[in-house]
């Protein structure tokens, strides 16, 4: 596994974690296109990974669950995460390319008061902490080509975000949006809908932290080059916490997309032992 460090790793996480039981020093995100996650051998390989980075909420895109694998995965793996799995509401079932989902560790699933899904291409979260402050997340994954489809998956994600900006919500989108903000050639769509994101004031998580040098942490690796097509954007009082954020690549016999990790001072002062919704 070969890992591309910022001044903060996820190895100084789980000292952090470890030193202080029942407080968690900070709050990490992560987005990961897994390319299927229907084989459980694979799952295995890859919730032991997430586990071992202290990775507390993963946006899963590509998964290709039908719905009989929701229970299956959360019964399997319950004592690690807890997972909000996508549905379609076409009756055409499809058979690859699709699904996303949202990992959450216990803890602060018990923090869900409200989750949904748009056509397996959107799911949210909606979680509530102390003081009423309340934290969406949002996980998406627009497919590559079919701009009309894209198009009316940007038009519900920005109907999602305007409603949480209009709660005071805090926020985090995660996903592969197939789309390189820093291609010369990209979409009159895709530009339209990073410009869109940018007027709300969210913000790219690596070009606060690299600015122009945020191209040189690509996240999925093509046959002949490479491309930052999978993101996490927040609200200025998320990214205001910023601690890190990096990106590991894995081994290319599970996916060709590495993960993208966001790491936040816990501002929402969330407890690893939390048994009770607030």
């Amino acid at each position: 596994m070969n890992t591309v460090s910022t001044d903060f790793s996820a190895q100084d996480a789980q000292t952090n974690v470890s030193n202080t039981p029942h407080t968690l020093p900070n709050i990490s995100f992560a987005t990961h296109n897994v390319r299927s996650f229907t084989n459980i051998a694979k799952q295995n390989s890859l919730v032991a990974l997430y586990s071992s980075l202290n990775l507390d909420i993963i946006g899963l895109q590509e998964t290709n669950f039908s719905s009989h694998s929701h229970s299956t995965f959360n019964r399997t793996f319950s004592n690690k995460f807890t997972g909000f799995f996508g549905s379609s509401s076409t009756s055409q079932p499809q058979k690859s390319g699709f699904g996303v989902g949202l990992l959450l560790r216990p803890h602060l699933a018990n923090h869900v008061f409200h989750h949904e899904s748009k056509d397996n291409r959107i799911i949210l979260v909606d979680l509530q902490f102390a003081n009423k402050q309340k934290l969406r997340i949002i996980n998406c994954y627009p497919p590559p080509g079919n701009y009309n489809v894209r198009k009316q998956i940007h038009t519900n994600l920005m109907i999602y975000l305007r409603d949480a900006y209009s709660n005071n919500y805090h926020l985090v989108l995660l996903g592969d949006l197939n789309a390189d903000m820093d291609n010369p050639k990209l979409h009159s769509q895709d530009k339209r809908f990073f410009s869109n994101l940018n007027d709300m004031n969210l913000f790219d998580t690596f070009s606060v932290k690299y600015d122009a040098h945020r191209s040189d942490y690509p996240t999925h690796q093509g046959p002949i080059s490479s491309s930052r097509i999978d993101y996490i954007w927040s609200s200025v009082d998320v990214i205001s916490n910023l601690v890190g954020c990096e990106t590991i690549q894995i081994t290319s016999d599970l996916t060709d997309h590495s993960i993208v990790i966001l790491y936040i001072d816990n501002f929402l002062d969330v407890s690893s032992n939390i048994g009770i919704f607030p």
